[in-house]
């Protein structure tokens, strides 16, 4: 059972290390595929002996097929120069081979990624980056948002969920995002004048160009897009309408995200814990029905003890009532998602972004560190506080 990591890259000297660090015990080989860098990339993937492959004329997703081909290990792990695998649940990664070696059908395994927004805020989303050598998985040929669903259904594969978490930083890095948006938005366009509404591409595409509309707050333009998947797409139309439900309620539509909510016909796993509940948190917050918010929140924690940031809302709703529990809840949090006590992701974040609106963490006037330093102040409990904040 060996695991060949795999990272397109490009100019990525100040991540690229600690990336690699994340990575080095569970990989047999590292391939890096480097974009044209000008800067210390190819150095710093030699120092760790990866093997570079230089294609500086490929364009973004368009190179991760060359790495693909080239791993050797049984599996291929997938992760970009501004992630990092948490190592508190790597071994996680070695479980779920062990599953796939029992079940042949299982080619893939999503994995967790915290998208952090800033200001300790993250979106959590489920990305395909563990899967099976030598099955013909292959990206799609497009340069932005391709995937590899695809390619495992075609081969008649099944897909699990992988326990370990990815900590995505790529919001927190100045003049990062703000370049990306107008060409996403733009190949978006250009994608879906050969795409129909009517399948599962085109109607995915429409999604993702409303994601970049509300990210620019052009919220008429957003609503537009997602009705007319909704309209034309049953298939993809739960999923256009959790983004309705998150559009309204960038602008303080409580009712009509309701209501929209209430219409979902279709509710997986994924968009319920990381999407879904945390909405109906913030609605029922933003509506004076803070004792149903709680109640959700409980049950839901009842449930699954491993999503992170259910505590963190738990904690948000609590902070005034009950501030013992506060600070048991963010120690937990802290538990699961250990970067909640690493600075970086309390700066502001880069905007517009597409992630931002997606955060599953409710909305505060305070951060997590701040809620959690000013509820251990009024019970005299410092030293809970710098345990986790305070690096000795």
């Amino acid at each position: 059972m060996t695991i060949s990591t795999c990272i397109l890259a490009k100019n990525e000297e100040r991540n690229l290390k600690d990336c690699l660090e994340s990575v080095k015990t569970i990989s047999d080989e590292i391939i890096v595929v480097d974009n044209g860098s000008t800067d210390n990339t190819i150095k710093i993937a030699k120092d760790f002996e990866c093997e570079i492959i230089n294609s500086p004329n490929t364009i973004i997703d368009e190179g991760r097929n060359l790495y693909l081909e080239k791993a050797k290990s049984d599996w291929i792990f997938i992760i970009d120069a501004d992630e990092r695998l948490d190592l508190k649940s790597k071994n996680e990664i070695f479980k779920s081979i062990q599953t796939a070696i029992s079940n042949p059908q299982i080619l893939a395994f999503t994995l967790d990624s915290y998208q952090y927004t800033g200001k300790g805020k993250w979106a959590t989303v489920k990305f395909i980056r563990l899967i099976k050598n030598g099955k013909n998985i292959k990206y799609q040929e497009t340069p932005i948002h391709s995937d590899l669903e695809t390619s495992i259904l075609e081969n008649k594969g099944i897909i699990y969920n992988c326990g370990a978490y990815i900590h995505h930083i790529d919001i927190l890095i100045n003049n990062r995002t703000k370049l990306k948006r107008k060409k996403y938005q733009n190949h978006i366009l250009r994608r879906l004048e050969k795409e129909n509404l009517n399948s599962i591409t085109g109607a995915y595409l429409m999604c993702f160009l409303g994601l970049e509309y509300a990210a620019q707050k052009k919220f008429d333009l957003a609503e537009k897009c997602y009705y007319k998947v909704i309209e034309k797409n049953e298939k993809v139309k739960s999923f256009a309408k959790i983004f309705l439900s998150q559009n309204y309620i960038l602008q303080h539509k409580y009712f009509e995200s309701e209501k929209i909510l209430s219409s979902l016909e279709n509710k997986t796993n994924n968009t319920i814990d990381y999407q879904i509940i945390p909405q109906l948190i913030e609605i029922y917050k933003n509506t004076n029905r803070i004792k149903q918010a709680i109640k959700l929140c409980e049950n839901e924690i009842t449930k699954n003890e491993k999503l992170a940031h259910l505590y963190v809302n738990l904690a948000i709703l609590y902070e005034d009532i009950f501030p013992e529990k506060t600070i048991e809840l963010i120690e937990k949090a802290n538990n699961i998602n250990s970067y909640i006590s690493n600075e970086l992701i309390y700066k502001k974040g880069e905007t517009p972004n597409i992630f931002e609106q997606q955060s599953c963490i409710i909305n505060s006037l305070k951060t997590t560190k701040d809620i959690m330093e000013a509820c251990c102040k009024k019970l005299g409990q410092e030293k809970r506080f710098e345990k986790i904040f305070i690096k000795q």
